[in-house]
């Protein structure tokens, strides 16, 4: 008989328990350095990794007892190696097709489509470059009415690639990406919804919702305003495919994902903000309408509560931001709700009571917005153009019926997902009580683009099926495959010729040309002149100066002159400047001034009688301007004009 000294090994639950003990601390560690170091409105790169590290170890703290990332890793491995093209090479290559013509809907002419800077996109812009340069590492851009920060980071990043600088075609490159990636994600979204065990029919909706995308003048009008808009359909529709599944399976990994996905959304667009909303509301109709038992049902509360608190590591360093300053966090919202004026509590109540009439007419135009309505920005589209156009128009009426008799005949609670989904992100322009004549924003209901598209895509599928069904095999199928692309090309062409015609038409018309003056002060600065002694002489609702200098590659110009008779002093100031736009006197001077500013030739030929004004005629009219050009001055002939006129 044998005698062993060996001590009874731990059952392998206390060993779970240890590890996930030094997990909890480990992340609870992470969090709490993030915290500390992420005030000001400020987060360094090092922070952001530990802020990353933070949100792996929270996701491993709640993670299934055998679901480890190596494990996660070596599965999809096996699951890609284990792929065949048998039975889905006509998947693979419909899918292929739709992206190249998304992309060349997206990508082409990028150069002059928009023709011209707008100050949104030039404050990305500049904010994007102090990132690259690191001068600032902001969590929220309280700038220009709010803006949260994933597209700056991005357009840093991709800027300082080779081959690419911080200008309007990089800009609207960047933007017109991240609407092509979520086309992939629109056809998992799809898949998911419809679900695997309808597979055939599923993947029929997935291309088409994902065809009706790829040519949505909706969506690219979007993706090529060089703003962050095109971020809120991508996460909306990532985080969306999570939830679905963990709705439809309960399953503790997808809401884990579901909630690390959620809050990197809310990082990209404000709409984003209404997810949660789409979520608990999904979750409190799950438990409604299906017979679960009271163990699955708090097995269902409990694998929420875990997406809300990794949504929340995740969320943390915006948290902080929204505590230091809550006015700027939520202050474009409000005044869409309140307007400008309400600054009490009670004031705020009783605009919302005397609102409700404005709240549904509100909702009215909002559900409009995709036959009828319009948004009234000439950036987003134009006069008398709704959302979609008439093909698909068409195809969402149908597909909301059609989904209505999804929601009679099944208890999935996916299905109730969606249009709860669609309603909500349409909610959000709706809320714009004190500023009724924005509703529709094409902008912010960009949140409803996937449920919207799946609606459409809906009745082409079945209407596919049926045809195929009804002629014999290989005619059937040409012809249902015919029928396809006839919508989709339909749409395209529509699509297609409304944002390349009548739509840059009117944008040309209604921007400003910076581009031309951008030209002008590029050329002048690698002549006889340069870029410190170039000045816009500022008029009300003219141009940005800040989009004249990003034109001419002069990123950080900002010589504009507030009242012209104020412009020795800014002739003073250049002199003493130090840094590539000092003002040299022995080069030539030149200055922009808009036509109903007739204070400022007068004084500019009383100042300067040897200079020359020069007409720039543009198309239209009212876009013509002058520049009036002196001669070099000379340091003798400058320091004269400043101490007569200083």
């Amino acid at each position: 008989m044998w005698i062993t000294d060996r001590t009874p090994a731990r059952p392998s639950v206390w060993k779970a328990i240890s590890g996930r003990t030094i997990l909890i601390a480990l992340a609870s560690a992470l969090s709490i350095v993030v915290w500390a170091n992420s005030g000001g409105n400020r987060i360094e790169p090092r922070i952001m990794l530990l802020w990353l590290a933070s949100i792996a170890t929270w996701a491993l703290v709640f993670a299934p007892p055998r679901w480890n990332l190596f494990d996660l890793a070596a599965g999809t491995v096996d699951r890609i190696r284990g792929l065949t093209l048998r039975g889905r090479g006509w998947t693979i290559a419909a899918l292929v097709l739709i992206m190249i013509v998304g992309a060349g809907f997206r990508f082409g002419r990028l150069h002059n489509a928009p023709s011209e800077l707008i100050s949104d996109m030039v404050v990305n812009i500049v904010d994007a470059n102090r990132i690259y340069l690191g001068e600032d590492y902001p969590i929220f851009l309280g700038n220009n009415g709010g803006r949260e920060p994933i597209q700056m980071y991005l357009l840093a990043f991709i800027s300082g690639l080779p081959g690419f600088q911080f200008d309007r075609t990089t800009l609207v490159f960047v933007t017109a990406l991240e609407s092509l990636l979520t086309l992939p994600v629109m056809f998992w979204f799809a898949i998911e919804v419809i679900g695997k065990h309808r597979r055939r029919h599923a993947l029929v909706v997935g291309l088409l919702a994902t065809a009706l995308l790829a040519v949505s003048f909706w969506h690219v009008s979007l993706a090529r305003q060089g703003l962050r808009i095109p971020l809120s359909p991508l996460f909306t529709a990532l985080s969306a495919v999570f939830f679905v599944r963990a709705l439809r399976h309960n399953r503790r990994s997808d809401f884990i994902l579901a909630g690390i996905t959620l809050g990197l959304g809310l990082y990209s667009y404000k709409s984003v903000r209404m997810l949660p909303v789409v979520y608990v509301i999904s979750i409190a109709v799950a438990l409604l309408i299906c017979r679960y038992s009271w163990r699955m049902r708090a097995k269902y509360l409990l694998n929420f509560a875990v997406l809300a608190f990794v949504a929340g590591a995740v969320f943390l360093p915006m948290l902080r931001y929204w505590i230091e300053e809550p006015d700027q966090f939520t202050g474009r919202a409000t005044s869409r709700l309140f307007g400008d004026q309400p600054t009490t509590d009670e004031e705020r109540w009783t605009l919302l009571r005397e609102g409700g009439a404005t709240f549904l007419g509100n909702i009215r135009n909002a559900l409009l917005m995709f036959h009828y309505t319009h948004d009234n920005t000439w950036v987003s589209s134009i006069p008398g153009q709704p959302a979609l156009d008439p093909v698909t128009g068409a195809f969402l009426v149908l597909g909301a019926a059609a989904w209505l008799g999804l929601l009679a005949s099944e208890r999935d609670p996916v299905y109730w997902f969606v249009p709860v989904l669609f309603f909500i992100m349409i909610l959000l322009t709706a809320l714009a009580i004190a500023f009724p004549i924005e509703v529709p924003s094409l902008q912010r209901a960009s949140g409803a683009i996937p449920s919207a598209y799946l609606f459409a895509a809906l009745p082409v599928a079945r209407l596919c099926c049926q045809i195929r069904r009804a002629l014999p095999h290989a005619l059937g199928r040409g012809a249902a495959i015919t029928f396809a692309v006839a919508v989709i090309a339909a749409a395209y062409q529509y699509n297609h010729d409304l944002y390349f015609g009548d739509f840059m038409d009117n944008y040309h018309r209604s921007a400003q040309n910076h581009s031309e003056a951008g030209e002008i002060l590029q050329g002048f600065a690698e002549s006889d002149g340069a870029y410190g002694n170039a000045f816009i002489i500022a008029s009300p609702h003219w141009w940005d100066h800040r989009a004249v200098g990003v034109e001419a590659g002069a990123m950080r110009w900002d010589n504009s002159i507030v009242g012209v008779e104020r412009l020795p002093q800014y002739l003073h100031n250049g002199l003493r400047r130090t840094d590539e736009y000092q003002l040299q006197a022995e080069r030539d001077l030149l200055f922009f001034f808009a036509p109903r500013n007739v204070e400022a030739p007068r004084l500019l030929r009383e100042w300067f009688p040897d200079g020359r004004p020069l007409e720039i005629r543009q198309e239209p009219l009212e876009k013509t301007f002058f520049i009036y050009r002196v001669p070099a001055l000379g340091q003798n002939g400058l320091r004269a004009f400043l101490a007569a006129n200083g």
